[in-house]
């Protein structure tokens, strides 16, 4: 089925989606179950997506029309209308790639930024057979264009003239912007992908995918989240004196809390956090995960030889997110990870609830 992908200015798609309302009384609302960034409209002409956030600090969003005629809407302050089958698909983010994957779709994918950086053996095999073209980065614009893609799926930034999108969304309307990111929930995040399906006509495939994770993350998290014994987690790495960590309402929070862990950093200003005020809560660590590039204790103490005072004296176990890493420092945890929260989540509780250390069986994490 072709659409209509029609782009609402940020500016005007808060006055847009108000218009709408009032026209469409009857429009359907459709509000996802995790993911807080996005809402779909729906009435018999058209589907108006909703982002509300492109980035951290950005309160207005952006609005897209997706509609099969082009005569059917008279409204709103619309740009330039483009008509698509989603036949060439160009991602910029690995994440969008499993997305894809997991749709059946990576086949349209006609290019990608740094293609090395790829863990997923369905597309590495499409790169090989130069089906996938390497783009460079920073983004050619022309090179980009050249491509003839009926789809952008695009990371969002507040700076994109740095990044090269600012040039390609002048050149063409086809960018959509997925700032995934921003969730924090681990099914917020995955949810995501029910929102690709709108945009490539796969919205059964992307509902049953979906279902499908969460049915199996809501199991697993009943399992083990309300343990009496609860593992004691340290998140986050030195860094220019600093103790930098994610904050206690994030994803990676949520997954250690749905893991039956405790974050030991909960409720600390961890933007502002000391290395001494970590050191003092050491001792009580059981498992530290960095979610770094780190391969072993020797690359962690080449970065800085005063983690030796966080080792020294502690029984504190080291798991990284690196063991499906590729040779180009790709992270699966990153691409794949993020559309099966699950199974993360199923590693997290064979690293804490595990006693006998030589048969754990994991997909991302590996001991250092």
């Amino acid at each position: 089925m072709a659409f209509l992908i029609l782009t609402i200015q940020s500016s005007f798609s808060g006055e847009c989606l108000t218009e709408l309302k009032k026209t469409y009384p009857s429009m359907e609302e459709i509000s996802p179950s995790y993911a807080k960034n996005f809402k779909i409209y729906k009435t018999n002409k058209f589907t108006y997506i909703k982002i509300k956030k492109l980035w951290i600090g950005d309160n207005v969003g952006k609005g897209y029309f997706l509609k099969s005629k082009p005569n059917q809407l008279n409204h709103c302050k619309l740009q330039k209308h483009l008509k698509t089958n989603v036949e060439k698909i160009i991602p910029l983010s690995t994440t969008y790639v499993a997305f894809l994957e997991a749709l059946k779709l990576e086949k349209k994918i006609v290019g990608f930024p740094k293609t090395n950086y790829i863990n997923s053996k369905r597309t590495r095999i499409l790169v090989k057979k130069q089906k996938i073209k390497n783009l460079k980065f920073p983004l050619n614009p022309e090179e980009l264009i050249s491509l003839k893609p009926d789809l952008i799926i695009s990371y969002s930034s507040s700076a994109p003239e740095v990044l090269g999108l600012e040039k390609i969304e002048k050149i063409t309307k086809k960018i959509i912007y997925f700032p995934e990111y921003l969730e924090d929930h681990p099914l917020g995040r995955a949810e995501w992908i029910i929102l690709l399906g709108y945009l490539t006509d796969h919205i059964s495939e992307s509902k049953i995918f979906f279902n499908d994770v969460r049915t199996k993350y809501l199991k697993l998290r009943k399992n083990f989240e309300k343990s009496e014994f609860k593992r004691k987690v340290l998140l986050g790495k030195k860094q220019d004196g600093n103790w930098i960590a994610p904050s206690s309402n994030s994803y990676l929070s949520r997954l250690v809390e749905d893991a039956g862990g405790i974050n030991i950093l909960k409720g600390s200003k961890v933007n502002n956090l000391k290395f001494e005020e970590v050191l003092k809560k050491k001792r009580l660590v059981d498992f530290w995960l960095p979610h770094t590039a780190w391969k072993n204790r020797n690359d962690i103490l080449n970065e800085d030889k005063k983690y030796n005072l966080l080792f020294s004296n502690t029984n504190m176990k080291v798991y990284n997110s690196t063991r499906k890493n590729n040779a180009n420092s790709g992270f699966d945890f990153w691409e794949t990870g993020l559309s099966r929260p699950d199974l993360i989540l199923k590693d997290l509780i064979t690293i804490f609830n595990h006693k006998y250390e030589k048969d754990l069986v994991l997909r991302w994490y590996k001991k250092l």
